[in-house]
């Protein structure tokens, strides 16, 4: 979105439209959200979580 600052605008104005200014975002205006979720899933889709995950096994015996 620092990219395409119209993107982050457009988000921005979302957020001061479903949230008023001088509070934060609360988990009842998520579903109003839209835009903004679409950014996050969109985030989440490039830069994908699994690949900082550790391992669930062992790599070496340990005795």
């Amino acid at each position: 979105m620092i990219n395409q600052p119209d993107l982050l605008q457009r988000a921005i104005e979302e957020l001061d439209n479903v949230v008023v200014k001088d509070r934060l975002v609360q988990e009842s205006d998520i579903p109003s959200l839209n835009y903004v979720k679409a950014c996050a899933r969109e985030a989440f889709r490039l830069h994908s979580v699994r690949n900082f995950n550790l391992p669930h096994v062992a790599m070496d015996n340990i005795e």
